[in-house]
């Protein structure tokens, strides 16, 4: 076969391939992960580990922009494992997000959104959702325990208290334990008042 029929049949699989790809249901994507993890197979949580070194490495030394380089390969790596989504959002809310870190309001609250974004994008991508949605609930506490001038976001305690028992409500549909209980506390403290 020549070279310019090979290149031609190589383009063709190659779309093939993309077609079927692009195409399939979204469960079915997300029920296999990502192209790399499937790549890797078994071998893509220790990728993924590696790059969650290598990201942990590089924020310690304030090296933001290779950090988030490396936290996005891990997740592409290994999107179904709760506990990267988890390590991500606890970074950008309690890490970059810390009044230690930053005194402005604004970047205070920008991370945090960013943290809460990132724990309801590993909701929906994790194979096991109920420890994202738990330790969402979590961040919210965190918020309701803080003084209405403190708090990152523009929220009332009572609202941090009913967003908390919402995210355990949801780890507890997923199977958590101890979230239907961590509820129903969220839940008085919001009836309370916060």
């Amino acid at each position: 076969m020549k070279l310019g029929a090979r290149i031609a049949l190589l383009g063709l699989a190659a779309l093939t391939a993309w077609g079927t790809i692009a195409s399939a249901p979204a469960e079915r994507k997300a029920a296999r992960g990502t192209f790399a993890s499937r790549l890797l197979g078994p071998f893509a949580p220790l990728a993924a580990a590696i790059e969650w070194s290598r990201f942990d490495a590089a924020a310690r030394v304030g090296d933001d922009g290779r950090a988030w380089k490396h936290a996005d390969r891990a997740l592409m790596l290994a999107p179904e494992e709760s506990d990267g989504w988890t390590f991500l959002a606890h970074h950008a809310v309690y890490d970059r997000g810390s009044p230690r870190r930053t005194a402005d309001p604004a970047e205070r609250r920008r991370w945090v959104e960013i943290g809460l974004a990132i724990l309801a994008r590993g909701e929906r991508e994790a194979r096991d959702p109920g420890p994202i949605a738990f330790k969402t609930g979590v961040v919210y506490i965190s918020l309701a325990n803080q003084g209405d001038g403190e708090r990152a976001l523009s929220i009332t305690g009572r609202e941090a208290w009913s967003l908390a028992a919402d995210a355990f409500e949801r780890a507890a549909d997923a199977g958590e334990p101890v979230a239907a209980e961590a509820a129903e506390l969220a839940r008085a403290e919001a009836r309370s008042g916060g």
